[in-house]
């Protein structure tokens, strides 16, 4: 192997000196588990034994209370009320209905990237409400719950 001074084209002289074996990581003889050398921490591997103790997280810290993932926040902001004006009035509404007149309405004045959005929206709508309210997982389950009972009912 070569050694850390020498050039290896494209990698950084941090990560040469990762590559490059240290002496003292290396376990000689058969001293096996028991030995300091085997204790020691390698690069990039836990040390040997048990990692942590019993009943200790791995993830002490875990996930804060109230951590918040990205639909939970664009949900959160579609909900927001806007105040609009429509024919002289103000009312207030959600920031979706909101995007949803504004999309209606340059697709009502002819332009072409607003219609095709609100013909996906109502392609999208129309599947939504043409799938059944039970889902086949129940139906699947439902077989299999009249198949046991005519198992349970046919035994003597």
């Amino acid at each position: 192997m070569k050694s850390p001074g020498t050039l290896t084209p494209g990698l950084p002289r941090s990560a040469r000196e990762r590559l490059s074996p240290d002496p003292s990581d290396q376990v000689r003889g058969s001293a096996g588990e028991g030995s300091a050398a085997a204790e020691k921490a390698v690069a990039r591997r836990p040390p040997r034994g048990i990692p942590f103790r019993p009943g200790q997280s791995g993830n002490p810290r875990g996930r804060p209370k109230g951590a918040r993932n990205l639909s939970t926040i664009v949900a959160a902001a579609l909900r927001e009320p806007v105040t609009v004006t429509e024919n002289g009035r103000t009312k207030r509404i959600t920031k979706l209905e909101a995007a949803i007149k504004q999309l209606m309405n340059r697709a009502a004045s002819g332009e072409a990237r607003a219609t095709r959005d609100v013909i996906a929206l109502a392609e999208a709508e129309q599947n939504r409400a043409a799938k059944p309210d039970l889902p086949r997982r129940a139906t699947r389950d439902a077989v299999v719950i009249a198949e046991l009972l005519r198992r349970i009912r046919s035994d003597p």
